[in-house]
């Protein structure tokens, strides 16, 4: 909302912040709620009340967010001058979840709730003070009442209203159902800021059980991996590679598993070679949708420690419409790690040393259209899940995924929190 203040940050805001930078270090960039609300004491012209917003903020939303866990950040926080406007846009529509405050119907605050509903078909959640009034073209919209601070009795209701808070954040993040007008009137609409890559490596770990095995999250380019076993290669059903200067992960594995010389020119396909003569001479042909064809890392084995290579037919090509991917992208998830202890059995007694431990998938065809991403990452990730609990004697302890761009970590962040997932925090270094 544009400030209707400039006042400076007292030490209550600084404390904020640099709990809210503690959580962005613990959570890698964490999951953000952003809250759009008036700030300061308005009066309500209806029947005159003075309504504390700082106070509703500070006491009653603040409270809810942080206590699981997520970054807190208010409207009016996000710039200290200049490009207010940008920098709350890109909150709008980066923040996995917004609370919105409609109490007095502000003309700023409906305004930001309007482009809020327009980029994000779920997660945002809108509050109003018991018995404030509500627009007539939002009034079939779901809202929860909270109670007047300065009431009697105000401290009882005020935790009945953290708790009601919170299980509505929950909920929000744990399900994917269309609480915004624009989506549930546009089905398929999408409209997001740009993907960035992202250069830095970083795992972050899942628990889902007390077991030692879980579920991570590795960010940056595929090539800088050198701590998992296998890789898989989200390909078409032609098994036809990317060309070698494509930024897929089909062609960087092409290109980084081949043989090549002084100046780094292909001299060997390596991978192509044994893809080709696995498939067969009718290439044409190609296979179905979800089959796994393994082959060895070529120069991946000894640059990024790579021990096999898991190509699966996950995308399906059409003539002047491009790939998409295939609908039982679940079933290739299954087919993947099922090869993996296929794997598994005939290298125990062999080449014990050869057992593959730890897998890594890219996001399946996220940026195809038909396909809603944030569902496409919650079924990868939860049949990664239920394949760990269904096979209690696979050797398989890790199913990492990769986040290469900002929009991956998006929606491989929401995905482990609506999967209930447990973050696995290392302890910090001793200084």
């Amino acid at each position: 909302m544009m400030p209707d203040s400039a006042d400076g940050a007292g030490p209550e805001e600084e404390d904020q912040a640099r709990q809210e930078e503690d959580l962005s270090d613990r959570g890698l960039g964490g999951l953000k709620c952003f809250v759009i609300m008036p700030y300061g004491s308005k009066a309500d012209p209806v029947n005159g009340v003075t309504i504390e917003f700082d106070a509703v903020y500070k006491e009653l939303i603040r409270p809810a967010v942080t206590g699981l866990g997520l970054q807190c950040v208010r409207s009016d926080q996000v710039s200290e001058a200049g490009l207010i406007q940008q920098d709350m846009i890109r909150h709008i529509l980066d923040a996995d979840l917004a609370i919105v405050d409609i109490t007095l119907a502000n003309p700023n605050v409906m305004y930001e709730l309007g482009v809020r509903h327009t980029a994000k078909r779920s997660g945002t959640i809108i509050v109003r003070q018991t018995g404030s009034h509500i627009p007539f073209n939002i009034s079939g919209m779901r809202a929860m009442d909270y109670h007047a601070l300065n009431a009697a009795g105000s401290d009882e209701r005020l935790t009945t209203d953290i708790v009601r808070l919170s299980a509505h954040i929950r909920t929000a993040l744990s399900l994917s159902t269309v609480d915004s007008m624009v989506h549930a009137l546009v089905p398929g609409l999408n409209v997001s800021l740009p993907a960035k890559e992202i250069r830095k490596k970083q795992i972050t770990k899942y628990r889902f059980d007390e077991t030692d095995r879980r579920i991570s999250i590795i960010t940056g380019d595929i090539v800088n991996i050198d701590e998992i076993d296998a890789w898989v290669n989200a390909e078409n059903t032609r098994m036809e590679m990317g060309r070698l200067h494509d930024r897929s992960v089909s062609a960087l594995v092409r290109y980084f598993g081949a043989k090549r010389n002084a100046r780094g020119h292909v001299v060997v396909d390596t991978i192509v070679r044994e893809l080709t003569k696995k498939i067969g001479q009718n290439t044409l042909a190609g296979v179905e949708p979800g089959t796994v064809i393994t082959t060895g890392p070529g120069r991946l084995k000894e640059d990024n420690n790579v021990r096999l290579l898991l190509h699966v037919a996950a995308q399906h090509g059409e003539p002047s419409h491009g790939y998409s991917t295939v609908r039982g992208y679940v079933r290739c998830i299954y087919n993947v790690l099922y090869a993996i202890d296929e794997h598994n059995a005939g290298q125990k007694k062999r080449r014990p040393e050869s057992l593959v431990r730890s897998v890594i998938f890219p996001l399946f065809g996220s940026r195809n259209s038909g396909i809603n991403p944030s569902d496409l990452a919650y079924d990868m990730i939860e049949a990664s899940v239920e394949f760990l609990k269904q096979t209690r004697g696979s050797h398989l302890e890790e199913i990492a995924f990769l986040a290469f761009t900002t929009s991956d970590l998006e929606l491989l962040n929401t995905a482990m929190q609506r999967n209930g997932l447990t973050k696995i925090t290392e302890p910090k270094p001793k200084r």
